[in-house]
């Protein structure tokens, strides 16, 4: 029996509209093959955030699904070769979207590091995640 998570959110942007952050947690299988999955629905969010500007608070609600969809999926892959991956997106995820745990000017200047290496970083990942 298989069984998909969808961990959803509705968060509101900047310009007040309403922004899907839906992910569905991919169905057991090969790890390797769920961190992947997981990155293709989680790629185009970031980049889509990763364009407009946001304050400290808007980005921590906008990354609190994701990280818990990410966070969910590392604790099942955890035993895995794909956990590596797993974490290395979960800390993209968190130098992006910030820890909350974390002051506010860390979360910023982390988050400046993020955004300034962006298209690298994504460009890791992918590099990483490869079918």
């Amino acid at each position: 029996m298989s069984v998909v998570v969808l961990v959803a959110c509705t968060v509101l942007g900047t310009n007040g509209h309403a922004a899907d952050r839906s992910l569905s947690l991919p169905p057991p299988g090969e790890p390797g093959q769920r961190v992947l999955a997981l990155w293709k629905q989680t790629k185009p969010i970031a980049v889509q955030d990763a364009s407009t500007p946001h304050n400290d608070a808007e980005w921590l609600q906008m990354g609190r699904p994701l990280l818990v969809s990410w966070e969910t999926l590392q604790s099942q892959v955890a035993d895995s070769d794909a956990s590596g991956d797993a974490r290395a997106v979960v800390k993209f995820m968190h130098d992006l979207y910030g820890r909350e745990a974390a002051q506010e000017a860390r979360r910023r200047a982390t988050r400046l590091d993020a955004l300034r290496n962006f298209s690298t970083r994504i460009a890791d990942l992918d590099g990483r995640l490869r079918d």
